[in-house]
């Protein structure tokens, strides 16, 4: 995928998946949210693949999935 076509899809998903830090824990970037996706849709990694690529716990990596 192009750079210019994932700037622009994350563009459009921004307002739907950007949220405010709480507590201890920053939010996640929307850029992030769907590097998360692609490479969870891409090759079906395993959960675990990603939450040691983007140091997350599994949760937070299905949660950003869903919500994508």
């Amino acid at each position: 995928m192009r750079r210019v076509t994932s700037l622009d899809i994350v563009a459009q998903l921004a307002p739907h998946i950007t949220h405010q830090d709480i507590s201890m824990w920053p939010s996640l970037s929307p850029e992030k949210w769907m590097a998360i996706t692609i490479m969870k849709l891409a090759p079906p990694n395993s959960y675990c693949f990603i939450d040691n690529q983007f140091g997350m716990g599994k949760s937070m990596a299905r949660e950003a999935i869903q919500k994508v």
